[in-house]
């Protein structure tokens, strides 16, 4: 790239956007990428500008790699924290299909099962955790060399929204979460609500399978807790709400209804 950027920059023809690949068999890093790029231009007179990263995650057609949740939210994490350094937008690779094969299918980016593409795979429920994060983020802190997480708070919908993956896809994992500095407007009572979905690297999964959904008093604005061991390929999505158990609830009881068809 610096090849390339340093020609553009004499002969007056920078790109409007400036993209590449991060496909590996092994995770890629976007985030030191964004930042190694941006200053390397900042230090050779060259304004920076936006980023894309038009292909992620996977090497090859017919490798399930390119599927692992865990993984994913390793390189999801990266690209919201490459945001600072000029990140615009990244797309997902899709390799379980070449172009010239008689049977390609459309599997949205591997989120949808080859057989049909009509129902989600694991991967999906990745995405469909990260579109629910609206809010603004929040600072999330990762001890480890292989483990990666994102969060999300939104104060006028009372949830918080953590997505935890890793780059170590071969063996299990133990997560110990620890949150800090909760609002008010996630509590009810002096507790949140916490539920932890374990979303399983599947052809078709239905639904991720919930390991915790269980209230937990706060004390000094911070909960811990141990979740129970991630597979190797899988991650977490963490659901933060007001507690349930203590709310009054209401039911509504129909002694008549006509169906129609």
């Amino acid at each position: 790239l610096s090849g390339f950027l340093t020609f553009c920059r004499d002969n007056n023809c920078l790109p409007d956007i400036l993209a590449w690949h991060e496909l590996s068999q092994e995770p890629l890093d976007v985030e030191a990428h964004c930042r190694q790029i941006k200053s390397w231009m900042q230090n050779n007179g060259i304004p920076p500008m936006p980023i894309a990263v038009t292909e992620y995650q996977g090497s090859s057609y017919s490798n399930d790699y390119t599927s692992i949740p865990g993984v994913n939210i390793y390189y999801l994490a990266s690209m919201e924290r490459a945001v600072q350094y000029g990140f615009a937008f990244g797309l997902h690779a899709c390799w379980s299909w070449s172009g010239s094969n008689p049977d390609f299918i459309a599997t949205l980016a591997d989120m949808a099962n080859k057989d049909g593409a009509n129902l989600p795979r694991g991967l999906w429920w990745n995405y469909n955790a990260y579109k629910d994060m609206t809010g603004r983020k929040v600072q999330v802190d990762v001890s480890g060399s292989n483990g990666d997480a994102f969060a999300s708070v939104d104060n006028g919908r009372n949830r918080s929204i953590i997505l935890i993956g890793t780059r170590n896809y071969v063996t299990p994992h133990d997560v110990s979460l620890a949150l800090t500095n909760i609002p008010d407007s996630l509590m009810f009572n002096g507790k949140v609500h916490i539920r932890a979905e374990m979303i399983r690297d599947a052809m078709e999964l239905m639904s991720p399978e919930v390991m915790v959904a269980e209230d937990y008093p706060v004390f000094g604005s911070a909960v811990s807790l141990s979740l129970p061991t991630m597979d190797p390929k899988a991650s977490y999505m963490v659901y933060i709400s007001p507690a349930t158990s203590e709310v009054s609830t209401i039911s509504y009881e129909s002694e008549s209804l006509s169906a129609s068809y």
